[in-house]
C-alpha cells in the first residue's frame, strides 16, 4: 500500500513539473523576463529598420545631386554662348556646393 502511494505521488509530481507547475513566482519572471527579451529585440529590429530607410534616402539625394552635376555639366560643354554657360557654370556649382554639403553633413 504504501508503495502505491508513493509511485501515485512520484507521478503527480512529475506531471506536474512536466505542465508548467512549479513556483508561481518563477514561472511570473521567466514571463516577463521572456516579454522585455521580446519587446527589446522588436526595438532593435525597429531602429535598423528606420536606419536603413535614412541611409536609402541619404544615397538617394546623393544620386540626385550626382545626376543634377552630369546635367550641368553637360550643359556647360554645350553652351553656345556666355550667358547660357553662365547660368550652366552657376547650375554646376552650386550643385557641387550642394553635394558637398550633403556628403559632409552624413
Amino acid at each position: 500500500m504504501m508503495m502505491r502511494v508513493l509511485t501515485l505521488m512520484a507521478s503527480a509530481t512529475l506531471l506536474t513539473a512536466c505542465e508548467g507547475g512549479g513556483d508561481p513566482v518563477e514561472q511570473a519572471l521567466r514571463e516577463e523576463a521572456a516579454n522585455n527579451h521580446a519587446e527589446a529585440e522588436f526595438a532593435r529590429q525597429q531602429q535598423a529598420t528606420v536606419r536603413a530607410a535614412a541611409e536609402a534616402e541619404h544615397q538617394t539625394r546623393l544620386d540626385r545631386l550626382d545626376r543634377d552635376i552630369a546635367v550641368a555639366q553637360a550643359a556647360l560643354n554645350a553652351a553656345p554662348d556666355p550667358a547660357a554657360r553662365a547660368a550652366a557654370q552657376a547650375s554646376l556649382d552650386q550643385a557641387r556646393a550642394d553635394r558637398t554639403a550633403l556628403a559632409a553633413g552624413r
